[in-house]
C-alpha cells in the first residue's frame, strides 16, 4: 500500500521550514515571526488569547502596537503557508488557533511519541535534527520545551 504524504509538514528541530510535497519554505529569519509559528505549531488546535499572546511576543512595546504587530505577522505567517494550510490559520478578535487536521505533521510530536522499540527510537533519533526553534533565545516556554526535548533524545541515545 503506497503512503500518502501529509498536507504539510512543520519542522521546528532544527532550521524551522515547512514542507509541503516537494515544496520547502524556510520562515526567515525574524524571531518574532519564528516564535508565532513554533507557538502555534506546538499548541495545536488549542485557542491562543490575541491579546496574550501578542504581549508575550512584543512585551516592551505599548498594548496597541504588540497587537499591530501580531496582526502584521500573522499576515506575514499566512503568506508563507501553503495554500492549503492558509484556512488552518484561524484568527479571531479574541484567539488565534493553529486548527491544522491531525495528519499535519509537526516533528517535536512525532519526536515527543512513546518510544517501545527500536524502530521507534531510531526514527525519533531521526527526526532529532538540531534544537527546537534554535535562534530563540528569548522566549522562556520555549527554552524550557527546547531543554526538556534535549534531555529527552540524551536519554533515549543511552
Amino acid at each position: 500500500m503506497e503512503s500518502t504524504a501529509p498536507p504539510l509538514r512543520i519542522v521546528l528541530l532544527g532550521d524551522i521550514r515547512l514542507e509541503a510535497g516537494e515544496a520547502r519554505t524556510n520562515l526567515p529569519q525574524r524571531e518574532s515571526l519564528r516564535r508565532l509559528m513554533t507557538r502555534l505549531a506546538l499548541q495545536p488546535r488549542q485557542p491562543l488569547p490575541r491579546k496574550q499572546l501578542a504581549f508575550t511576543l512584543w512585551p516592551d512595546d505599548d498594548p496597541a502596537d504588540a497587537l499591530a504587530n501580531l496582526r502584521r505577522h500573522l499576515h506575514l505567517l499566512r503568506s508563507l503557508l501553503p495554500p492549503v494550510a492558509r484556512e488552518w490559520l484561524v484568527v479571531s478578535t479574541q484567539h488565534i488557533v493553529w486548527n491544522a487536521p491531525p495528519e499535519c505533521q509537526v516533528d517535536v510530536h512525532a519526536f515527543e511519541r512513546e518510544w517501545t522499540t527500536l524502530h521507534e527510537m531510531e526514527a525519533a533519533a531521526e527526526l532529532s535534527r538540531g534544537d527546537l526553534a534554535p535562534g530563540i533565545d528569548t522566549d522562556d516556554d520555549i527554552l524550557v520545551r527546547r531543554e526538556a526535548l534535549r534531555q529527552r533524545y540524551l536519554s533515549g541515545a543511552c
